[in-house]
């Protein structure tokens, strides 16, 4: 008799008959949760579980929770040192008032399995929008744009390989929500299934995960090129790039974009595209014949963003704002100013032919409160030409 049964046995007796039946599908059972140990099952997987075999409740919940180990319950993790304290503390310094709304007071450590079963410290804690804040290293962050499928930082560790296109450690977190998995992909085709530790409330669901890229990927034409999320069926939810990301965002429904703003250029006409993603967001671009830049997948941003399309003859600024202001002033060094009209938080705009000269360039983007004051402004260096400068570039820019 296994183990499990004689705990069962002792709690209530089976019936001697039933035993070698009942023996067999924990067995069952038990392979199954061994063998998406590390795909990270996500709540309503064990419900269905449970609801498998209504005698065995105890058992089942017993036995997923001791499989699971990287499922862990936040309120029972160690509470941090005094020193990690003071970092969350410091999160909100700059910020305005409650920006961060950690609760530095809860911070508890979180022990991250990595690849190789070593365990990476994570020190995590909610916040007041019931997400969280995290700090890894030097620094932190806080989580705070909403539910999100992925976020993740690709990073050296140690001694920088000489192919400036290795990483050699990913990490980051995935919402539950809707990620089941993650797959890394190489440059030579190799793939590999990142370990995910699930946190349940009160961060909401989130896994967290670190992966030490192996020392045979550690060379150029090996090198890890993508991570992808993917969800229970193995479909991809989205993915994050070690270099540049394609253009339109791979996460964006291309068949279902739609024209949010046209501008016209000496160059032809610069489209922002927008198109829906699969987990409830949608993601923005601009076009300008064969060059585009992604705006990103952020809309609803609690922060301005900007971005450039440059050419030999033109300039065009795009961006997505914050959906309470309307208008964008655009400032030049000439000390004249443009007032532009967003379009459901997105900016778009082809700079005049005259004021594509150093004397009277664009200097400066700000957003104005309801009286007139600044509430975002953001200046631009003076006489500088590039791929992300107010002047037009020589530089074949993406």
């Amino acid at each position: 008799m296994s183990d499990v049964l004689e705990l069962l046995a002792k709690a209530n007796p089976i019936p001697e008959a039933r035993q070698p039946e009942l023996e067999a599908r924990v067995s069952a059972l038990a392979d199954s949760w061994r063998m998406r140990t590390a795909t990270a099952p996500r709540p309503r997987w064990r419900l269905a579980v449970v609801a498998i075999a209504g005698s065995l409740v105890l058992a089942v919940v017993g036995t997923a929770l001791a499989l699971r180990g990287h499922w862990l319950d936040f309120s029972k993790s160690e509470s941090a040192p005094p020193r990690v304290f003071t970092e969350f503390a410091d999160l909100g310094h700059g910020a305005p008032p409650r920006a961060s709304g950690v609760l530095a007071s809860e911070v508890r450590r979180v022990a991250v399995v990595d690849n190789d079963l070593a365990k990476r410290t994570f020190w995590i804690a909610p916040n007041r929008r019931g997400r969280y804040c995290v700090v890894l290293r030097a620094g932190g962050v806080c989580e705070k744009l909403g539910p999100w499928p992925l976020d993740s930082v690709w990073g050296v560790e140690g001694r920088r390989p000489s192919d400036r296109r290795v990483m050699t450690a990913i990490y980051g977190d995935v919402n539950a929500r809707w990620v089941d998995s993650l797959l890394v992909r190489f440059a030579d085709g190799d793939t590999a299934r990142p370990r995910i530790t699930w946190v349940n409330t009160p961060i909401g669901g989130y896994g967290f995960f670190y992966y030490d890229v192996p020392p045979e990927h550690r060379v150029g034409g090996r090198e890890a090129t993508r991570l992808e999320a993917l969800d229970a069926r193995g479909n991809v939810v989205t993915t994050s790039y070690s270099g540049a990301e394609p253009v339109p965002p791979p996460d964006a429904i291309k068949a279902e974009k739609t024209a949010v703003a046209r501008a016209r250029t000496p160059d032809g006409e610069a489209i922002l595209w927008r198109a829906p993603t699969r987990y409830g967001r949608s993601c923005a671009w601009v076009q300008l014949g064969e060059r585009a830049h992604t705006i990103g997948c952020l809309h609803g941003s609690l922060s301005p963003y900007y971005t450039w399309l440059l050419t030999r003859r033109s300039v065009v600024v795009a961006g997505e704002v914050p959906r309470r202001f309307d208008r964008v002033e655009l400032e030049f060094a000439d000390y004249s100013h443009v007032s532009v009209k967003l379009v459901d938080g997105f900016l778009l705009y082809s700079i005049p032919s005259a004021h594509l000269v150093a004397a009277k360039q664009l200097v400066a983007i700000r957003l104005d409160n309801a009286d007139g004051s600044a509430a975002f402004e953001e200046e631009l260096t003076l006489g500088l030409s590039g791929c992300n400068a107010p002047l037009p570039t020589t530089e074949r820019c993406r």
